[in-house]
């Protein structure tokens, strides 16, 4: 997905990049990261393994539970942040789709989005999103403060060879 996409292009940079600082990595039991991450970036790192579905309930009680209660900031790679953790949050919206859903057949998720996107705008959990238009969207729609939204934009992979061309990309 986009979200994985993001994830698996920013992780082994952090982790690479930051020696000094002791990670706790949630992983998902179903995905191999493993395939994603070279052993030299793990030196540093304790992998947590969550069995909860995104989007759950079960998700808001395994990760605060797992996670050590001394951690000094959890980041969170999409708008899904566990509700219950005492430290300092960072997440990182992509946009708002589950909110402005118009579809029936995502009555909870929308539910649940609803829910965490008012509970980030309370605590005024700082937020990272990937355009000026998600900011928009955010701002202007969900009414959320400019000033707690930081806007970084997504990275093009080192297999991009042309962006004229996409033939050439997978070289």
């Amino acid at each position: 997905t986009g979200i994985g996409t993001y994830i698996q292009s920013l992780i082994g940079l952090i982790l690479l990049n930051n020696k000094t600082v002791d990670y706790f990595l949630l992983i998902d039991n179903k995905i191999d990261y493993l395939k994603y991450l070279d052993p030299i970036h793990l030196e540093n790192v304790n992998l947590i393994t969550i069995y909860s579905p995104i989007y759950s309930l079960r998700e808001q009680i395994e990760i605060p539970m797992k996670l050590p209660r001394n951690i000094n900031l959890h980041w969170s790679p999409h708008y899904n942040i566990p509700i219950l953790i005492r430290s300092k949050i960072l997440v990182t919206i992509h946009d708002i789709y589950h909110v402005i859903d118009k579809s029936r057949n995502n009555y909870l998720r929308k539910l649940y989005a609803v829910i965490i996107f008012k509970i980030i705008k309370y605590r005024l959990v700082p937020i990272i999103t990937v355009s000026k238009f998600s900011k928009r969207e955010l701002v202007n729609k969900l009414n959320f403060s400019k000033e707690t939204i930081n806007i970084i934009y997504n990275g093009i992979e080192g297999v991009w060879k042309s962006t004229r061309d996409y033939k050439k990309n997978n070289q």
